[in-house]
């Protein structure tokens, strides 16, 4: 029975000092920035999103961190392609990535961590999110994933420094399916644009089209979307 009071205990759990915003922007300045200087991207929003340049084939490596629900958030990582747009919520618009201001992700894989929550598999990897309950947990398992991750994360970028590995990798991402099912923009999507970067327009009006069809038969309203995304890949493949 004394154990039992000691458990449910509210004494016995850490206290409740979530970490602000300004603190972890603070402290990823401390730890995060630095670490990603170290593998190449230069650059930093000052928030979430660390960055490098684009290079000749249109490809800039990126880290972004997601802050979730329940006090805790972890890192993705991936590519972001000055050629692919992403579209407006209304559909109406595309919306370009050529800037450091509007750096996005494209391609892009969940530190192993988060995947194995979000799929619900078995959680080998249980530091891959970080807490925000106070500021001593937040520093520890920050402290795991910087000493874990960014070799990782270099390789990765290294191997994804082309058109033809970004392909091959959306690809396995299709058949793996389980949490990848939810990366936006889709896979078909990216596949679209990445062929008709290639000139393969043929192949590229095929990803679309797959892409498209089944939502306008859900919903008319995204066939002036699909309008503009093909013309669009179209222009790209000139």
């Amino acid at each position: 029975m004394n154990l039992f009071k000691k458990i449910f205990n509210k004494s016995a759990f850490p206290k409740l000092e979530e970490v602000t915003a300004a603190k972890r922007i603070e402290i990823f300045n401390d730890i995060v920035t630095p670490a990603l200087n170290n593998i190449g991207l230069n650059k930093w929003d000052g928030k979430y999103t660390w960055y490098n340049d684009f290079n000749e084939s249109g490809i800039k490596h990126v880290v972004r961190y997601q802050v979730f629900k329940g006090f805790n958030g972890s890192f993705a990582y991936g590519n972001c392609f000055s050629f692919i747009p992403t579209t407006s919520n209304n559909g109406k618009k595309l919306i370009n990535h050529k800037t450091d201001k509007s750096t996005t992700l494209h391609l892009w894989e969940r530190l192993d961590g988060w995947k194995e929550s979000f799929e619900g598999t078995q959680r080998e990897n249980p530091y891959d999110k970080i807490s925000h309950w106070n500021e001593k947990d937040f520093r520890k398992t920050l402290d795991l994933v910087i000493k874990k991750y960014p070799k990782r994360l270099e390789n990765w970028f290294d191997e994804h420094n082309n058109i033809e590995q970004s392909i091959l990798t959306v690809k396995k991402q299709i058949d793996l399916g389980g949490s990848y099912d939810f990366n936006s923009p889709s896979q078909q999507y990216l596949l679209a644009f990445l062929y008709a970067y290639k000139g393969d327009i043929d192949t590229a009006y095929n990803y679309i089209q797959n892409y498209y069809n089944p939502i306008i038969d859900r919903n008319a309203d995204y066939k002036y979307e699909k309008e503009l995304v093909i013309d669009r890949i179209r222009k790209i493949s000139c």
